[in-house]
């Protein structure tokens, strides 16, 4: 049971209500909701020594609407070079050290000394209309948060204005409320480090490889795009969340065919000229076509192929796909043995054309492709 509340509202008024179990509550106010020991909590802000581990989502769900041409708003991932090093468009928290302030300036005068410009301001509040525009011009994006501090929805916007700028976000702490932690791997597209060594970040950031830049920045607009960037996103992204928690495979995965490459033209394909094949040679007759058995991976992905999905092959995540393509080859010997009642043809002395013609496929089952 969904339920979209706010601090005001009575949870305890709802229908199905029973002590808050199988309801999950998503937080639209601007403050933090009660304890609800059964209930997972959806919000982007929280009192830490109330969130449930891997059970409550830290989530930011007042995101923009869906708009399938939102892509075109997000900034170019090149070119690798940017204006600013390093850019902190935030505010100084009471939670952390009063000392921040000057370690940052003593940060960005060690960065001009070598020629890196750092874009500093430290009294941006909500709704920071400078915020985006500084992002884009920065390699980084330095998000200050101090460990045990309660996340605030201005954190969530600045991971998502820094994704979107195409910024890495560097966050200073080393266990930070990212969305979807159980499931995304975010070490791919954001750096942590504890906010005792912001004086060596302008060193640390520097050593930084260019292609390692460009990869965190392709795998932070991947997690935006697929789980963060809109409404519907999110949503979508949530249920399959909760699915894969308890073990629920998704919808079918419907096949829809491609637009056509040309558009309302006509493409004739060139006609090849067939080598006539060797003589000595003999592959036999064309065989009818093999399917392959259809989704023997529903429970699997759940664990197994878990970390793939979520974090290389998108939203598909949500579905049951028919096929998968990183399946595990089998043994080499498996084929000559039990091998042979799975489709596989090994390949036996004294062998010819047709046998190798025969066994394409190695170690995997005979099927269509092979």
């Amino acid at each position: 049971m969904f339920a979209f509340v706010d601090n005001t509202n009575d949870v305890k008024d709802l229908k199905y209500w029973n002590n808050g179990q199988n309801h999950v509550l998503l937080n639209v106010g601007v403050n933090s909701l009660s304890y609800y020991s059964n209930s997972v909590i959806v919000s982007a802000l929280y009192d830490y020594r109330m969130f449930k581990d891997n059970f409550d989502i830290s989530l930011n769900v007042r995101v923009p609407n869906h708009d399938k041409n939102h892509w075109k708003q997000l900034s170019p991932l090149l070119p690798l070079a940017r204006k600013y090093l390093l850019a902190c468009v935030s505010t100084i928290s009471e939670e952390i050290s009063s000392n921040v302030k000057e370690q940052l300036e003593l940060l960005a005068s060690s960065a001009e000394s070598v020629g890196d410009q750092v874009f500093l301001d430290i009294n941006c509040r909500e709704n920071c209309t400078s915020r985006n525009n500084v992002y884009s011009e920065s390699v980084f994006a330095v998000i200050l948060f101090q460990t045990g501090q309660s996340p605030t929805t201005v954190f969530h916007d600045q991971i998502l204005a820094a994704l979107q700028c195409g910024a890495i976000p560097v966050i200073t702490t080393l266990l930070p409320p990212l969305p979807f932690m159980e499931l995304l791997d975010w070490r791919r597209a954001v750096y942590t480090l504890p906010l005792q060594r912001l004086p060596e970040l302008h060193f640390i950031l520097r050593s930084f490889a260019p292609a390692d830049i460009l990869e965190m920045r392709r795998q932070g607009r991947f997690l935006l795009e697929n789980y963060l960037i809109d409404k519907k996103v999110v949503a979508e992204t949530l249920i399959a969340a909760l699915r894969f928690r308890i073990g629920v495979p998704g919808e079918q995965a419907i096949a829809t065919q491609a637009n056509p490459l040309f558009g309302n033209q006509q493409f004739t394909a060139p006609h090849l000229v067939l080598v006539k094949p060797v003589d000595e040679e003999y592959l036999g007759p064309r065989e009818a076509p093999h399917i392959s058995f259809p989704y023997t991976h529903n429970f699997t992905s759940f664990q197994m192929y878990s970390y793939y999905w979520w974090n290389s092959f998108g939203r598909v995540a949500g579905r049951s796909l028919e096929y998968i393509i990183n399946e595990p080859p089998f043994p080499s010997q498996f084929e000559y043995g039990e091998g042979l009642e799975w489709g596989f043809r090994p390949i036996a002395p004294p062998a010819s054309g047709a046998t190798f013609s025969n066994s394409l496929g190695g170690n995997r089952p005979r099927e269509q492709f092979t």
